[in-house]
């Protein structure tokens, strides 16, 4: 599915209002770790998962919601990220870690839907 430039930019902007300001100032942006089983809190926007065979819940996606999940462990039985609502890209609710660096890079673009922005390695959808 194609999405244009302008759908998205209205996506990212629709949940703003009058007292937002946007500029162009970076600012540093910590990773959460989670090392058991549990739900990936909607305020933290990078996040690694280390441990071996857990199980972690994403509540839905938000739009202009930007997230990376990253494993920096060598989880040999897979970690799992399921959205309880919503999807990764229109089917898949499910997503399995199960390699040292696969990343996923998620951006919210409806309340139902994540667009997979990249997936770095192999973590695979189901």
């Amino acid at each position: 599915m194609a999405l244009g430039l302008q759908t998205l930019r209205k996506g990212l902007v629709s949940g703003l209002n009058d007292n937002t300001q946007l500029n162009d100032q970076s600012a540093a942006v910590t990773a959460v770790a989670y090392t058991a089983s549990g739900a990936i809190n909607d305020a933290d926007s990078v996040v690694t998962i280390a441990t071996n065979v857990q199980a972690y819940t994403i509540a839905q996606p938000r739009i202009g919601r930007i997230l990376v999940i990253s494993e920096v462990g060598a989880a040999a039985g897979g970690i799992t990220v399921t959205l309880t609502s919503g999807t990764y890209d229109g089917t898949n609710s499910i997503a399995t870690f199960n390699a040292a660096a696969e990343t996923l890079v998620l951006l919210g673009i409806s309340n139902t839907r994540f667009l997979i922005l990249k997936n770095i390695g192999s973590v695979a959808l189901s």
